[in-house]
């Protein structure tokens, strides 16, 4: 039977402990939810599941919260990006970094959007721009994050960008990694966490595509063996350190906070080997 046939939902209605109303679980829009249909009567609940899932799908799960569920309603369009980051971040199982990168993300888009970029002080943390510039992004409300919003942010972060092919590339990578950062904190994986959270429908970054993949592939402008002579050279005698991570780095490729934490147990001297592995250092 079609969800649009009042036997089908007369089928699925059922009662909840302590609880005198029928409820059913609704799925539309790429969203699950259980609710209460208010009513003891059967044929009501059932009519009424009906007319939840015809408004869910067609008008979105705001429309069916205005109509059902006002109050609930009033409360997502209170929730802010402070309030969100907040609630994803208290049952995101990432790393600190991690979330740090994610969080940055959505204040970048959320700042742009806004107008609220002061410039340069909100990069001082000892002044307090930094921490004037977060209270102010957190504070936007997050239902004004719409798709539309969010794909006319990516096409002036876009336009901005010089028009050779290099910029142009270097803005496709970057807006790329804006997008995914800040759509991570609404992964299913934090989301299925906070269900019981009022949240925008559509969620912000529904829809909104990437650029492209650029092609990452280094290619050297300089001669690497020359480097190396120079840098021996006026490195090496006066500081020997610095010449440890500059090997490190262009002879095995690592990273500096790679290097930065490699212990000597890192080195197989033996085999001729640096294995990159997890240690205690902070």
């Amino acid at each position: 039977m079609a969800k649009t046939d009042l036997a089908y939902w007369r089928r699925r209605v059922f009662k909840q402990p302590n609880s005198p109303n029928w409820f059913a679980e609704i799925s539309a829009r790429g969203l699950r939810r259980k609710l209460s249909l208010e009513t003891t009567n059967r044929e009501n609940a059932a009519s009424r599941a009906r007319d939840i899932y015809q408004l869910a799908r067609f008008g979105g799960w705001d429309a069916v919260l205005k109509k059902y569920r006002p109050k609930e309603a009033q409360a997502k369009t209170n929730l802010t990006v402070g309030d969100f980051i907040a609630l994803a971040g208290s049952v995101a199982n990432v790393q600190k970094v991690t979330l740090r990168g994610y969080t940055g993300a959505l204040r970048k888009i959320v700042s742009d959007l806004e107008h609220l970029d002061p410039g340069k002080t909100k990069f001082d943390p000892y002044a307090g721009g930094h921490q004037r510039w977060i209270e102010r992004v957190d504070d936007v409300r997050l239902a004004k994050l719409t798709p539309q919003k969010i794909q006319q942010w990516k096409q002036a972060f876009l336009n901005k960008a010089l028009q050779d092919p290099v910029s142009q590339r270097a803005a496709k990578v970057s807006v790329n990694t804006f997008l995914r950062q800040a759509r991570s904190l609404f992964s299913p994986k934090i989301l299925k966490h906070l269900r019981d959270v009022s949240l925008p429908d559509p969620l912000p970054f529904a829809g909104v595509e990437f650029e492209p993949r650029q092609s990452l592939k280094y290619r050297a402008a300089f001669d690497v063996e020359t480097l190396i002579a120079k840098v021996k050279d006026e490195l090496a005698p006066g500081n020997p350190e610095a010449f440890k991570a500059f090997l490190l780095a262009v002879m095995v490729g690592l990273r500096r906070k790679e290097i930065d934490l490699l212990e000597w147990d890192s080195f197989l001297w033996d085999r001729g080997v640096i294995r990159v592995q997890a240690t205690t250092a902070l």
